[in-house]
C-alpha cells in the first residue's frame, strides 16, 4: 500500500496501485483460496478526526475519507466486505 505523502501527490497512480491491486488479490483469492481468511490491515485514520468523540471508536463507527490514503483503505475494506471471502 502506498502511503502519504505520495498518495496526495500522485493520486491516480496510487489509487491504481492500492485499490486495483487489492481488488485483484481479492478476486484471485476467491478463485484459488476461497477457504483461507483474507487479512487486510486497515488504519484508524479511516474513522476521521476522533478527538471530539467521547465514546470509544470501534468497527461500527462510520468511516470518512480525509485523504486519498484513507479513501483507498475504505474502498478496499468495502471490496473485501462485498467479496465471498472470510475476512
Amino acid at each position: 500500500f502506498i502511503i502519504p505523502p505520495l498518495t496526495e501527490i500522485k493520486p491516480v497512480e496510487c489509487k491504481r496501485i492500492n485499490v486495483e491491486s487489492c481488488n485483484n488479490l481479492i478476486k484471485l483469492s476467491e478463485i484459488y483460496f476461497p477457504n483461507i481468511p483474507f487479512i487486510f490491515t486497515s488504519s484508524t485514520t479511516v474513522f476521521g478526526p476522533t478527538k471530539t468523540i467521547e465514546d470509544l471508536v470501534d468497527i461500527n463507527h462510520p468511516t470518512i475519507a480525509t485523504s486519498n490514503y484513507t479513501l483507498h483503505k475504505i474502498i478496499c475494506e468495502n471490496l473485501l466486505k462485498n467479496s465471498s471471502l472470510n475476512w
